[in-house]
C-alpha cells in the first residue's frame, strides 16, 4: 500500500469516519469534522464550535480569519485586543500571557460593557452583560499567521488559558499539512 493511502486510512480511522468539511483560510487548509462546523461568516473564514457536545449556552465558538482580512492598518481597530493579535500573527510580537485577570468597566457610566485586563495591563477578554458574572465574552489571539476570535460565557473567563490551548490544539489537529493529501 502506498504511504499516502496508508496515511489517509489512518486519518479516517482516527476521526472515526466522521464527515469532514474542507475550509481554506489564507494559506492554511483545514479539514474540520462536520459536528464542529458553523455557518461561515464569509469566504476564507473558519467558523466552528470547540465543544459541540456541550449545551448550546456553554459552547465556545471561534472564527478564524487571515491577517489580510482582519488587520487593516488604515482603519483603527474597534477591539483593543486586535492590534496585539495582528502583531503576533505577523511575527512582530510574542503571544500575550494574561496571568491573573482584573475586571474593569469599559465605560464608567455603562456597567454592561467591561474588560478583563491581564497582568501587563492589556485587554485579555471583552464582555457585555446586564448581570455580573453572566455576560457573553470574546477574546482575540493569533494562531500562526491567522487571527482567531472566540465567544464564550463569562463563567469561562478563568479558563482563558485552557480555551487558548484548546483553540491551538484543534487548529493544529484540523490543519492539513502540505503533502499529506492523497
Amino acid at each position: 500500500m502506498r504511504p499516502h493511502r496508508l496515511a489517509l486510512l489512518l486519518l479516517l480511522a482516527a476521526c472515526g469516519g466522521a464527515a469532514m468539511k474542507p475550509v481554506q483560510v489564507g494559506s492554511h487548509r483545514f479539514e474540520v469534522p462536520d459536528e464542529h462546523v458553523l455557518p461561515a461568516s464569509g469566504p476564507g473564514a473558519l467558523s466552528a464550535v470547540l465543544n459541540p457536545q456541550a449545551p448550546l449556552q456553554e459552547q465556545t465558538s471561534i472564527l478564524v480569519q487571515a491577517v489580510a482580512d482582519v488587520c487593516n492598518p488604515g482603519t483603527p481597530p474597534v477591539i483593543d485586543q486586535l492590534p496585539r493579535a495582528c502583531a503576533v500573527a505577523r511575527g512582530q510580537a510574542e503571544q500575550p500571557q494574561p496571568g491573573r485577570l482584573t475586571r474593569k468597566l469599559r465605560f464608567p457610566d455603562d456597567p454592561t460593557q467591561y474588560d478583563y485586563h491581564g497582568e501587563d495591563g492589556g485587554v485579555a477578554v471583552s464582555c457585555s452583560g446586564d448581570t455580573p458574572g453572566a455576560g457573553s465574552c470574546g477574546a482575540i489571539y493569533a494562531w500562526r499567521d491567522l487571527i482567531w476570535s472566540a465567544r464564550f460565557r463569562e463563567a469561562d473567563v478563568p479558563r482563558l488559558e485552557e480555551i487558548r490551548a484548546d483553540v491551538a490544539r484543534k487548529l493544529d489537529q484540523w490543519s492539513v499539512k502540505e503533502g499529506a493529501r492523497g
